[in-house]
């Protein structure tokens, strides 16, 4: 089969493409609410963020959870605390959050 000759796509130049990435990004951060289930690292911890989804056939609901180990460079949060999450920069292999605040200290 023959090529046919088309419009030929036109790159745009390198100033049009520097001047698009020197544009502001919006900042987009995920914020999750989670109990810390263990703070035996050094400025880290393990936060357990808990959500209720349907199930897509029988509607019932299911609490799913996912732990998230998060950076805490004071060594604020202790076990049984309820923090608030942000996401951030990668800072290690499994570090991609930090604790935002402590939204309720655990009773002793």
């Amino acid at each position: 089969m023959p090529r046919v000759a088309g419009p030929r796509c036109v790159r745009p130049s390198f100033a049009v493409r520097a001047e698009a990435a020197a544009a502001p990004r919006p900042v987009i951060r995920q914020n999750f609410e989670g109990r810390v289930i263990s703070d035996k690292m050094m400025k880290s911890a393990v936060v357990r963020v808990e959500r209720l989804v349907k199930h897509p056939k029988y509607h019932k609901r299911m609490r799913l959870s996912k732990n998230f180990i998060v950076d805490d460079p004071e060594n604020a949060a202790e076990i049984g605390d309820t923090v608030r999450i942000g996401s951030i920069k990668p800072k290690s292999k499994t570090k991609s959050f930090e604790i935002m605040e402590v939204v309720r200290k655990a009773i002793k």
